[in-house]
């Protein structure tokens, strides 16, 4: 029978030499899920019980998501939804004046004044609170696929050459 020490560990690289089976009982009391390799999650756990803290919802959520696929979590990576990569340039005509944004790593750069948000900039712009994507186009309306894809469709399919 092995013997476990009942302190627990009081940095993470300590708790990362304990045996696993000792980190799996560690985690199950947490959680109640069976133990891969979440390491950091566990000491999470308890840093917030040393500290007599409750973890918020969407912390819990987010370690659940851990728990069901670790390794998933490790190598998914954010979609740039609107495919702005930095050093990508967008020009808007508006109200008869060009306007050029050029797209950094992790913010957008107009008027050499750097904005965090797409929409922040289109603000700038505009002069009230619009969307970003809206504004510079990016996004494509149901109308508007709708329209285009009318006006693809030959009206009459027998004629076409």
């Amino acid at each position: 029978m092995s013997y476990y020490h009942t302190s627990k560990p009081e940095t993470l690289a300590e708790l990362r030499r304990l045996p696993f089976a000792q980190r799996a009982t560690m985690w199950e009391k947490y959680t109640g899920y069976t133990f891969h390799r979440q390491n950091t999650a566990l000491w999470y756990y308890i840093q917030c019980e040393r500290k007599k803290l409750k973890i918020a919802a969407k912390h819990i959520n987010k370690i659940q998501t851990y728990i069901n696929n670790p390794d998933k979590c490790l190598t998914q990576i954010p979609k740039n939804r609107y495919n702005l990569h930095p050093g990508k340039t967008m020009t808007k005509e508006f109200h008869g004046t060009t306007h050029n944004v050029l797209v950094a790593d992790g913010y957008f750069l107009y008027h050499d004044k750097m904005y965090k948000t797409l929409s922040a900039v289109a603000r700038a712009i505009a002069g009230f609170k619009v969307s970003g994507p809206d504004f510079f186009g990016l996004v494509k309306r149901k109308s508007q696929c709708k329209k285009l894809n009318a006006q693809s469709i030959p009206e009459n399919p027998q004629n076409m050459d």
